[in-house]
């Protein structure tokens, strides 16, 4: 155990040394095209795509041929859940955002996770003529049926959040890349980072992406990352969620 911390250590330090990271672009439900700067002209990247949006035709024909243009150039699909929302009513102001996993309700079974990732997987390998290699959970949040549904399927990678500077990781036959977003203090130790598509001409965005040099999942090879440090990152991602929804709660209500 403490030649796998001291090792993990080491390879915290050199990757921030070689300043490579893992960069993930999300397109939101609301969003029609995505139009990226010019920054990202010779880049590979992550483009992640919830369903739902070429479902329902808020992604147009011309967002649709700038993804296909990214893919022929190598960057990877992922697909962003399915339908984007919690399938349980969150009248109560509690953000409804995750799709696999609530923290609230009863777990979402293993057949119904399922049949959930293989229509959105369908409806992107129609539209872009390949299947989605990565699987980002809204918002991070996924339990174990999530991890089984993602090896079932063959996906190559799927995404988490990043709280502890945890480089990919392999779990149940899965790659796991945490990430976190750019501007978060977690950012500058973090491998994998993401943006969604209408930050990314922020500068604090822009300025941070053209510091590094991005690479895919692929030139990186899985570490053994403690067990400890895996809990405390899930303890800490839900810890967040609930601080969302309480402070989520008290604007709704007034309280202070």
């Amino acid at each position: 155990m403490g030649r796998d911390r001291k090792s993990y250590k080491c390879s915290l330090i050199f990757n921030k040394i070689m300043n490579k990271r893992i960069f993930s672009v999300y397109v939101n439900l609301q969003d029609r095209e995505l139009n990226l700067p010019s920054y990202l002209d010779n880049s590979k990247f992550i483009i992640s795509i919830c369903p739902s949006s070429i479902r329902d035709g808020t992604f147009s024909n011309k967002g649709i041929e700038e993804v296909k243009k990214l893919l022929e150039k190598g960057c990877l699909l992922g697909q962003r859940g399915y339908i984007g929302r919690c399938r349980y009513p969150h009248k109560d102001g509690i953000d409804p955002w995750h799709e696999n996993f609530c923290l609230y309700n009863p777990p979402i079974s293993l057949e119904s996770q399922l049949e959930l990732m293989t229509k959105s997987k369908e409806i992107l390998k129609k539209t872009f003529g390949i299947e989605p290699i990565v699987y980002a959970p809204i918002n991070h949040l996924y339990d174990e049926n999530t991890l089984s549904a993602v090896q079932t399927l063959k996906y190559n990678f799927m995404m988490d959040q990043n709280n502890f500077g945890i480089n990919p990781y392999k779990q149940n036959g899965v790659i796991i890349i945490p990430e976190s977003k750019i501007g978060d203090k977690e950012t500058s130790k973090s491998l994998g980072i993401y943006s969604h598509v209408d930050m990314l001409r922020k500068r604090k965005v822009s300025d941070f992406v053209k510091r590094i040099k991005l690479i895919l999942p692929s030139e990186f090879k899985p570490e053994n990352v403690p067990e400890h440090i895996l809990t405390m990152n899930e303890i800490q991602k839900r810890i967040k969620k609930h601080e969302r929804d309480l402070k989520s709660l008290k604007r709704k209500h007034n309280i202070k």
